[in-house]
């Protein structure tokens, strides 16, 4: 919940996937919300295992319009699985297999059409983000018409971590820009995947949150990710009018639905 609108706190969920050994999506928009939690649910029919579709503040209190599949009827029977039980003596061969689990879920995360990259071959700078962070880093290269020189590469699948896709698009630039709200959650493994790759130590340039381009706290917003941008690559940047909030916020107002 950035900005905790809505709850005492501001706590990152993805460290949950991190710690448990469980998968992790986040969506960018209502329709790949309802997207992702159909394909999160078939894996975990075929994984047997739990599967966490993140969602923010900004896109669970967003609305858009979503194309549905034939719904299916299945008709389900209720039953008690007495198959599984706790056990200390049963700790190791759960643990292997969560591990091995997670080795299957990240070569299918890697092929995901969730995670996709827009802009030149070899950019000046790309930008790695996820959630409506994509949203926001789509609409600040089309503002500062940087489409042929820097990419954005959009992550839906975010743990277990799809190392060889970020790897494969570190190589093409020397400087990354990481949008993310809340913690730098990606950065972390962003900058593992660095330090493993195959270019020289300090070479890539890693900025976000650790280099206080990103702030740590709050909701993340365009503005944010427009003047991160501008700032790196020395570019100015059209500054809102004073009156723009309003001004949206008037707009809105006759969107929205009179109830009463």
């Amino acid at each position: 919940d950035p900005e905790g609108h809505s709850s005492g706190d501001e706590a990152d969920s993805r460290w949950i996937a991190n710690s448990e050994g469980i998968p992790l999506l986040e969506p960018e928009s209502p329709q790949e919300a309802k997207e992702m939690v159909k394909w999160a649910f078939d894996l975990s029919e075929e994984f047997n295992g739990f599967f966490l579709v993140r969602s923010s503040t900004r896109l669970s209190l967003s609305s858009g319009p979503v194309t549905l599949d034939n719904i299916p009827h299945v008709a389900k029977k209720a039953y008690f699985d007495t198959s599984q039980c706790i056990s200390p003596y049963l700790a190791r061969p759960h643990h292997i297999n969560v591990l091995e689990r997670l080795a299957k879920v990240e070569k299918i995360f890697e092929k995901s059409s969730f995670n996709w990259y827009r802009g030149p071959e070899n950019p000046e700078l790309i930008i790695i983000c996820s959630g409506v962070g994509s949203r926001y880093s789509l609409e600040t290269v089309e503002s500062l018409n940087l489409r042929k020189s820097v990419g954005i590469l959009k992550l839906g699948t975010l743990w277990p971590f799809p190392k060889g896709l970020v790897k494969e698009y570190l190589s093409k630039t020397n400087q990354v820009l990481i949008v993310e709200e809340v913690d730098p959650f990606l950065e972390t493994f962003v900058k593992e995947t660095a330090f493993e790759s195959a270019k020289a130590p300090g070479s890539l340039k890693v900025y976000g949150k650790g280099s206080g381009h990103v702030p740590e706290v709050g909701e993340l917003k365009p503005e944010i990710v427009l003047k991160a941008l501008a700032t790196l690559l020395g570019i100015e940047y059209p500054v809102r009018d004073i009156n723009y909030n309003r001004k949206a916020g008037d707009a809105a107002a006759k969107l929205l639905i009179d109830r009463g």
